[in-house]
């Protein structure tokens, strides 16, 4: 991902950074989730983990469109 972003980018390139990063949210939250031990706490997990599916879809939609 830094190699991408020192370079010259282009609307592609971006999206995909962004799908990555997005998908990084998810996987953070899963974690979280594994590890939560009250109810508040888990909630929040998966609040975390359904936008960061939202964000992985709409970049990858982008990133799909721009290829």
């Amino acid at each position: 991902m830094i190699a991408v972003l020192l370079k010259e980018q282009s609307k592609g390139s971006v999206y995909l950074i962004l799908t990555n990063a997005a998908c990084l949210i998810v996987n953070g939250a899963y974690l979280m989730i594994l590890d939560m031990n009250t109810y508040d706490s888990l909630t929040t997990a998966y609040r975390m983990e359904y936008i960061g599916i939202s964000f992985f879809f709409f970049f990858f939609i982008l990133f799909m469109m721009e290829y």
